[in-house]
């Protein structure tokens, strides 16, 4: 609803702004029409962010995150299995 109010203030200081003879009025209500105008795009992308993120709830808590960290540490602190070794002397089927 905010955003709505904002975009209809800027929409009437740029009416005003184009009708007024006043220097100050003119610099004032141009003043307020670029606050609400970035006021207006600000809840926009608030909008747009908050219909994409997670809801708290559905995160999961620090004790699995610190139970995930701790395995995962462990599989990269295990040593790596070793390949199986070519035998240099072994006969090769194209060899035959």
């Amino acid at each position: 609803m905010l955003r709505w109010i904002l975009l209809g203030l800027s929409l009437v200081c740029l009416v005003v702004a184009f009708t007024t003879k006043s220097v100050f009025a003119l610099g004032v209500v141009m003043l307020v029409g670029v606050v609400a105008v970035v006021g207006f795009v600000i809840s926009l992308l608030a909008d747009r962010v908050s219909a994409v993120t997670r809801p708290d709830t559905a995160m999961a808590p620090r004790e699995h995150l610190a139970v995930l960290a701790a395995r995962s540490q462990a599989k990269s602190s295990a040593p790596a299995p070793a390949a199986p070794a070519l035998r240099q002397d072994a006969p090769s089927s194209r060899e035959s």
